[in-house]
């Protein structure tokens, strides 16, 4: 991650401080180029947010759940459902239950009632080889989520989140979501990282604009018709069926814009008395249930349904919609009209019918909403001339299909004048079909300049990653507030980070200013050595420059105790009297790498692995003219040897002229000379000769100071 100026505010004036930039990533984890299981991370400044966990429709299992395994479910420290259809909310308990999902969840209250019948019955209906959660985990999940109102502002404490949702107007307590990761007060200007789900007509304009828009893009560049034409097409087609003798079907979700639908075909109804005998069935046993919820947040419906409210008619209360449970209840040799969900004819009532009236010409089928890919309702778009039934039979596709559509998501007029209200620097457009997703992005790039709005159509599992080099604002406290900075000089200071919020303090303030308690380590081990002090003087400094001598301290182990200072920060005492040694620090990161050092060499010659050196320095411009090395030491013959030995095998003296012979490579080399370094070196072989110069040189090398 790249590094940006920020301003730190101190008493004295501005400073300027590295920090990291602020990147925000995005990842749907599914609606990413499709409609269905809605599910997008949001990550942040340590946080992140999950808005919607959805189910596909047109897919079933495992296959149906969002990518879950592209996330570590721990680290998601909330989760916010905007509404209660199933791609939005139907992998709620496996989320919540079956991983390790620890966060909070929020909904509305319309949301959580209305999700949690839709739920159960997903329950009961599903089959018991696919099921991935049961009762016990929907009960168990209902349990954790937590309910929100509109423009009530919640707080994620140890995170620093703050959310609070709008009317998105799409079904009953529809929610769009606006997150706050950082507290404004420490910005130039709010910044706001908001997820908008965004719905139909209606919705509420957020006040505050964000800085990136998640938004539905079902529609694409489709401008839905004025409402009255549509409702005119809608119940023309309805009555041009039954004036044939046909039987209309109706497929449609259980609840959401059927209600819509229902108010539509009862004033219809009313309004025409010669249909007052042709049966109107709404056959969905859940919807009567839920019905009691939408009759108790009457105040959240529109002013047409609380105005009927408030003159003491119950809106919902239907004059000719009866309710159908299940198709073996009823006769239909008549003309009639049957509104069953679900509304891709998938599976359940609306398919069984669908499948019995689907070859006779009279009847109809009336789409009132959008139909996903890779359903029968999608499938039946291209006119097909037949389809398989759930048997596995085939039959053939006679009856008419109308397409009007009372779709609550948002066309093209609608994203763009909310796009255009809101004014985000960036959008991310999610739930559409890759096609009409990417035309949509191009059609709304038009109206802006790329340094305007940018427009973002990712796939699944494709992360985007937005940067926000903000300006960020530390508080200066203790001792460190009290004298004016210079400008331009180092500030040594501890920059703490608590809830998003900065602060800049001295490190011995550190336990007055914060909740948080310092401590002074002083380490004391000792060490059995019965080597001379001078040895591991010698061996210390051949590592380290500075190893100066002090006095030994008064009324040490003895008269004799020598004791010196490793780097200015690890003491050494060394007492021969008492065969100990003594290491004193105090603890920190470089100084106990010291003392580890140190440690080190006093073990391994107390064992007698390093050879006793001679402290004193060697003689000006010492090299000599011998051969294993160019210049090494007089000592260390031992040492020598050894590292010989490791690296070609034992190095035998011979009994005539004192020369040790050792064998490389096949080859025999012999080294004149009783101290280091060698007289000569003798070989056949110039490659054997070469090896061992070579490996004498590392040796010496290594034995000498850092620094010399």
């Amino acid at each position: 991650m790249s590094s940006t100026t920020h301003t730190v505010a101190a008493s004295g004036g501005p400073q300027e401080v590295r920090l990291g930039e602020d990147v925000m990533t995005v990842l749907p984890l599914g609606s990413g180029c499709e409609v269905g299981r809605s599910a997008v991370v949001v990550k942040f400044k340590g946080s992140t947010v999950m808005f919607d966990c959805g189910v596909h429709p047109g897919r079933t299992g495992y296959d149906a759940l969002p990518f879950f395994d592209e996330i570590d479910p721990t680290e998601v420290d909330l989760l916010l459902v905007t509404h209660f259809h199933m791609d939005h909310c139907g992998a709620l308990p496996f989320f919540l239950q079956k991983t390790g999902f620890g966060g909070r969840t929020f909904m509305t209250h319309p949301t959580k009632a209305v999700c949690k019948l839709l739920l159960h019955d997903s329950v009961k209906i599903g089959h018991d080889d696919g099921r991935m959660w049961d009762e016990a985990d929907l009960v168990a999940a209902m349990d954790r989520i937590e309910l929100i109102n509109y423009h009530q502002a919640a707080v994620l404490s140890h995170k620093g989140i703050r959310f609070w949702c709008y009317n998105a107007g799409h079904v009953l307590g529809a929610a769009m979501f606006m997150i706050e990761v950082e507290p404004s007060e420490t910005l130039p200007r709010p910044f706001r990282d908001p997820s908008a789900t965004l719905p139909a007509a209606g919705a509420e304009t957020p006040t505050d604009p964000p800085h990136v828009l998640i938004v539905e893009s079902t529609y694409g560049v489709m401008s839905h018709e004025p409402r009255e034409l549509r409702e005119l097409r809608f119940t023309a087609a309805v009555h041009a069926i039954l004036q044939r003798g046909g039987k209309c079907l109706i497929p449609v979700f259980a609840l959401g814009r059927s209600q819509e639908l229902l108010l539509i075909l009862d004033a219809y109804w009313r309004d025409h008395p010669e249909l007052h005998k042709v049966p109107l069935y709404y056959a969905s046993g859940i919807a009567k249930r839920c019905m009691r919820i939408y009759q108790t947040y009457i105040n959240m419906m529109n002013e047409n349904i609380r105005d009927a409210h408030a003159t003491g008619r119950n809106p919902w209360e239907f004059e000719f919609v009866r309710n159908l449970p299940s198709s073996a209840q009823f006769n239909d040799s008549q003309p009639m009209v049957v509104m069953a969900s679900p509304g891709m004819l998938q599976q359940g009532l609306s398919r069984e019918l669908f499948e019995l009236w689907c070859s006779d010409r009279r009847n109809g089928l009336v789409m009132p909403g959008y139909s996903v890919v890779g359903t029968l309702a999608n499938h039946l778009l291209s006119e097909p001339k037949e389809i398989q039934t759930s048997g596995g039979d085939w039959v053939a596709v006679n009856l008419t299909i109308t397409y009007v559509s009372f779709s609550a998501h948002s066309d093209f007029t609608q994203t763009s004048e909310f796009i255009s209200a809101t004014r985000p620097r960036h959008v991310i457009h999610v739930h559409g079909g890759e096609e009409e997703m990417k035309r949509l992005a191009r059609a709304l790039a038009k109206q802006y300049s790329p340094k305007e709005v940018e427009f973002l159509t990712p796939q699944n599992c494709q992360p985007v990653q937005l940067r926000f080099p903000g300006e960020k604002i530390a508080r200066v406290v203790g001792s460190l507030a009290e004298e004016e900075p210079s400008d331009g000089a180092p500030l040594e200071a501890l920059l703490l980070l608590k809830e998003n919020k900065y602060t800049l303090l001295a490190p011995a303030d550190l336990h007055t200013a914060t909740d948080l308690a310092t401590t002074r380590l002083l380490q004391r081990p000792r060490f059995r050595f019965e080597r001379p002090p001078a040895a591991l003087l010698s061996a210390v400094g051949r590592i380290f420059e500075q190893a100066g001598e002090e006095a030994a301290e008064e009324g040490g182990p003895s008269a004799l105790a020598r004791r010196w200072l490793v780097q200015g920060l690890v003491a050494v005492e060394v007492s021969p009297a008492s065969s100990l040694a003594v290491l004193e620090w105090e603890a920190d990161p470089i100084a106990d790498t010291v003392a580890d050092a140190v440690s080190a060499l006093l073990l391994q010659l107390q064992a007698q692995q390093l050879p006793e050196v001679a402290a004193a320095e060697e003689p000006a411009g010492g090299g000599g003219g011998g051969e294993g090395g160019g210049g090494g030491a007089g000592g260390g013959l031992d040492f020598a040897l050894r590292v010989l030995a490791e690296q070609f095998g034992a190095v035998e003296e011979e009994e005539a002229g004192g020369a040790r012979r050792l064998q490389v490579a096949g080859h025999a080399v012999r080294l004149h000379g009783a101290s280091l370094p060698f007289e000569r070196i003798e070989s056949e072989s110039e490659f054997a000769l070469q090896r061992v110069r070579d490996v004498l040189a590392r040796a010496l090398d290594a034995c000498r100071p850092v620094a010399a």
